[in-house]
């Protein structure tokens, strides 16, 4: 159950609910097994609870079985860890999330710093060029494969060849 508005605030503290603000709803949980980030995954991986584990891996399962949805091995196995320790007793994880390459803690692409502006530019260049040939020569094709009017003889000017057989007649 979970309460939004300008009320929830004091709905949480009179049923004494802590960390309120932690609390994962269904959604939150989709959007974190299908677009993962570091923060996303500690969240799921901080659940100390094997029951409310259970409502991560489910939902794990239930995307799996769409067949609609990729997830990341990654985070098939992240789940399929802490789960493990949830029912082996370890309340406390074990398991550390290492930020991916490409990706800084706000969550954003940052540019690949292997990859040389000039590299680029340079590459895309070449490929413009690679298409002004390749268009040029599509068009000295048509024009090649269009029958010229002066170059070919007309076979109309020339008589019909025609056989004749001799009749065996009887006499």
């Amino acid at each position: 159950m979970w309460f939004d508005g300008e009320f929830s605030d004091e709905i949480y503290e009179k049923l004494s609910i802590r960390d309120y603000k932690d609390i994962l709803t269904n959604q939150d949980i989709k959007n974190i097994i299908l677009r993962p980030t570091k923060e996303g995954l500690t969240k799921l991986i901080k659940i100390q609870s094997a029951s409310l584990f259970e409502r991560v891996r489910g939902l794990v399962i239930q995307l799996e079985n769409t067949k609609f949805y990729d997830i990341s091995t990654r985070v098939k196995n992240v789940v399929e860890e802490r789960y493990k320790e949830l029912y082996s007793g370890k309340r406390i994880s074990e398991i550390s999330i290492v930020s991916s390459y490409g990706e800084n803690p706000a969550g954003k692409q940052i540019n690949n710093p292997s990859v040389d502006d000039n590299k680029v530019s340079q590459l895309e260049k070449e490929i413009a060029e690679l298409r002004a040939l390749l268009m040029n020569q599509a068009s000295q094709q048509k024009e090649q494969s269009q029958p010229d009017e002066h170059s070919t003889e007309t076979e109309t000017n020339k008589e019909p060849i025609v056989t004749k057989r001799p009749m065996n007649k009887k006499v």
